[in-house]
């Protein structure tokens, strides 16, 4: 554990070195009820770097960090943007890992469908770009095109799970752990343990991915349009195994395998905006069975070979779905010198067919919904961060809270989370319970 604090510590001092902000922090976190996922990990340390955003045609980027929980022995890393840029007046050529801007609502919303999540906790938006060569060219000053292509695929790595002793574990209170499995007639069987099947890297990371936006402004007026096919940010994970002798029901043999899925996104979006706001109204598309590999082949060079889905082989095997979805958005931006204030509204369109959500499916976090998100400065040191979300359909109800002082060299942050969850087929049900409070003191070097 000190090898790995002080491995923090010296991260920090590399980084103060290339005259990057860098600010060690200790966090604690407490439940107001008792979660139903309860990982008993509740403080920790964290570090964060960053470096100045570009000045300069040709210029640099990064921005890094990573969370150590001490008692459990474990690591969160999060590597949101890291690239470097070179630009004219017209072209702009960026190669690395960055943040794709071409929707105005996943951050707010938690989404994950074009870029992945830090997902340090259950309600962390903070986006991770793909990795790729990015290219945008400004026409007559109203047309902008943008092209993304990529062989490499960083899988979101948090929450961060590991298996040992049969058993699924994280430091992360945003995980939800397999339940009890009925594969045969006959009931549940307990214990079940569990292995990981581990992909090898080679097989995970070269993957390819290939975008396009095309945006049009006039005046106050905007319009664009895009698409992408490429991996999902997550992993999906298949749980297959076979019954320790089939009469027996003391113990299952289960392993989950993790693979990689890809799928199409696809949006229209149109905006309008003068001096007091910012509006924008969208369509998204998101189609977990894309298949356009034949396609691909004919402008792939490098010949990558996309994974397979596992094939059912065994006694039993759990699935996740693979479904398309489409949602209608609407977002309304105020920006001040000391205030912000974001109005959002979502709606799924399609047939919801992704439901409650287990350790091997995500589901639809949201059907029916708007959001409210806010911060006010009051000085140059006080500060509060404000979000709101209800879903109409589901009847969740999220409030997440902040109030925050910092200095020159020292930060504190004190914040609250309350969940309410009642349909017990919300993506939100599994974490109703988890309502809690936090602290965080910054060292800022």
């Amino acid at each position: 554990m000190l090898v790995k604090f002080l491995f923090l510590i010296s991260f920090l001092v590399s980084a103060a070195a290339w005259s990057v902000s860098s600010q060690l922090s200790y966090e604690f976190r407490d439940s107001i009820n008792q979660p139903i996922n309860k990982n008993g990990v509740n403080n920790w340390f964290s570090v964060d770097v960053q470096s100045k955003k570009p000045q300069k045609r040709n210029d640099g980027y990064f921005e890094a960090g990573a969370r150590y929980f001490y008692t459990a022995d474990m690591f969160m890393y999060s590597a949101p943007e890291v690239y470097f840029i070179r630009e004219n007046s017209t072209n702009r050529l960026i190669f690395g890992r960055k943040i794709i801007d071409w929707n105005k609502y996943e951050q707010f919303w938690g989404l994950n469908h074009i870029n992945a999540q830090r997902s340090y906790d259950l309600l962390d938006d903070k986006p991770e770009g793909p990795i790729g060569i990015f290219y945008e060219q400004t026409l007559w000053n109203r047309l902008k095109t943008s092209l993304f292509l990529s062989y490499v695929y960083i899988p979101q790595l948090n929450p961060s799970i590991k298996v040992k002793d049969g058993k699924i574990t994280s430091p992360s209170d945003s995980v939800v752990y397999p339940s009890k499995l009925e594969p045969v007639e006959g009931g549940p069987i307990n214990p079940i343990v569990y292995d990981l099947n581990q992909p090898k890297w080679s097989d995970v990371v070269f993957q390819k991915s290939l975008g396009f936006n095309l945006a049009y402004d006039y005046n106050n007026f905007s319009l664009s349009t895009y698409a992408l096919y490429k991996p999902e940010n997550k992993l999906r994970i298949n749980a297959r195994g076979s019954l320790n002798g089939l009469n027996s029901y003391d113990e299952a043999e289960v392993i989950a395998q993790p693979f990689v899925n890809y799928h199409g996104v696809y949006g229209l979006l149109t905006g309008y905006q003068n001096s007091f706001t910012s509006n924008f109204l969208g369509v998204e598309i998101i189609d977990a069975n894309t298949e356009l590999d034949n396609i691909f082949k004919s402008i792939d060079p490098l010949k990558v070979e996309p994974q397979q889905r596992p094939e059912k082989k065994d006694v039993f095997d759990i699935r996740p779905s693979y479904v398309a979805q489409t949602y209608l958005h609407y977002t309304t931006i105020i920006p001040r010198d000391t205030y912000s204030i974001s109005l959002n509204y979502i709606r799924l369109l399609s047939n919801e067919s992704v439901q409650k959500d287990s350790f091997f499916q995500e589901a639809s976090h949201f059907i029916d919904a708007v959001g409210i998100g806010g911060n006010l400065s009051f000085t140059d040191h006080f500060s509060t961060l404000v979000k709101w979300y209800y879903d109409f359909k589901r009847q969740d109800n999220i409030v997440k809270t902040e109030i925050g002082w910092n200095s020159k060299s020292y930060g504190l942050v004190l914040g609250l989370e309350v969940l309410s969850a009642p349909d017990s087929e919300s993506y939100w049900s599994n974490f109703r319970t988890n309502d809690s409070v936090y602290s965080k003191f910054s060292i800022v070097f």
